[in-house]
């Protein structure tokens, strides 16, 4: 079970200039079975789809290099689209470079019964070369039997 810090962004607008400002509103919880959304806890039965739109932002990565600006790791953003129609976005924190790996077995898991697409599954895991993509398909097939 991995758990990330939430953050909800604000723009504050500060003598013509508008500033992105992020905010912890609490965690994310990936578990084989389940996602809990700060309090909430929805099973994966009750989710259609899970979707990482970014997943590469990590705290200390350079943004910047002129002004030597480093990210803050909260632009990492996942949408859960739910069985009733609801459809939850959350920003989260990663605090090292390739952290998100580390769900490995949960996002295997979220593929095999149909929430997470394979193509995004591929790419959070960083499997980019046609003959490795070909045989991580091939072991899913054996996956957990």
């Amino acid at each position: 079970m991995n758990s990330f810090r939430i953050y909800n962004k604000g723009v504050r607008s500060f003598f013509f200039r508008k500033r992105v400002e992020s905010h912890a509103d609490g965690n994310i919880t990936f578990s084989t079975e389940s996602i809990t959304v700060k309090d909430e806890t929805f099973t994966i039965d009750t989710v259609n789809t899970i979707y990482f739109s970014s997943f590469d932002d990590f705290n200390g990565r350079m943004i910047n290099h002129a002004e030597n600006k480093l990210s803050d790791g909260v632009n990492n953003k996942v949408e859960l689209h739910l069985s009733s129609g609801q459809k939850i976005t959350c920003n989260f924190q990663l605090t090292q470079r390739y952290q998100i790996r580390d769900l490995r077995e949960q996002l295997i898991h979220y593929h095999l019964a149909g929430k997470l697409d394979f193509l995004n599954l591929t790419a959070i895991l960083g499997i980019e070369e046609y003959n490795a993509i070909k045989n991580f398909r091939q072991t899913l097939a054996s996956y957990g039997k």
